[in-house]
């Protein structure tokens, strides 16, 4: 029996960066999908998915939520934080960076509803979104291939999840916005876990399109 199980409704959405920590580090775990979620919601910690539940050495489950949370904890446990505390601070702080910046897209584009907001909120994003990714190439110079050097970890899966959402157009973006003339580094991070065997069996296979 799997020792993890992701609760959520049948979507990538927020769960699919905890999905994607399983799935490089040969973790099993299941998928769990609310039946009725009215009647659901009342037992998980906050009211909210997605939710991780956890099973304990005794044999019970404890249930996480918080998708940034659930990251941490699974990176942690599955040991792509670092193997120190200082390792693990200095993953955490990309990490919490690149969380930081998809919020932004989260609340002004992704949840928005009117169009007219939406554009502009994607007017913002795109302002700000290439002067980040600057930077992060600029940072993976420094310690590449990734953000922990030779060894992909909790920033790099994150950060995959969403440039593998715009660089493959399932998330529009502005043409020649991200390309790999102007982020080569970030690229081969994006292309380097794409490849990965786990990951690249996950994408193959369509499991993550989680069908009926």
């Amino acid at each position: 029996m799997a020792k993890y199980r992701i609760y959520n409704r049948r979507q990538q959405g927020l769960a699919e960066t905890a999905r994607l920590i399983l799935e490089i580090s040969g973790a099993e775990y299941e998928n769990v999908y609310p039946k009725d979620w009215d009647k659901e919601k009342g037992s998980t910690p906050l009211g909210q998915l997605p939710v991780l539940h956890v099973q304990e050495t005794t044999g019970d489950w404890v249930s996480i939520a918080e998708s940034h949370t659930v990251e941490r904890f699974l990176a942690a446990d599955l040991g792509l934080l670092g193997s120190n505390p200082i390792e693990a601070a200095v993953l955490d702080m990309y990490h919490a960076a690149w969380c930081d910046m998809i919020a932004m897209f989260m609340w002004k584009v992704w949840r928005v509803n009117d169009e007219d907001s939406k554009k502009r909120g994607a007017a913002e994003f795109w302002d700000s979104f290439p002067k980040f990714l600057d930077t992060h190439e600029n940072i993976l110079a420094s310690r590449g291939p990734f953000y922990g050097g030779e060894k992909a970890s909790l920033p790099d899966i994150y950060a995959f999840t969403w440039l593998n959402r715009f660089i493959s157009k399932w998330v529009p973006s502005p043409p020649g916005s991200l390309t790999e003339e102007k982020y080569p580094r970030l690229w081969a991070l994006w292309r380097s876990i794409r490849e990965n065997d786990r990951i690249k069996s996950y994408i193959e296979s369509g499991r993550w399109q989680l069908k009926e």
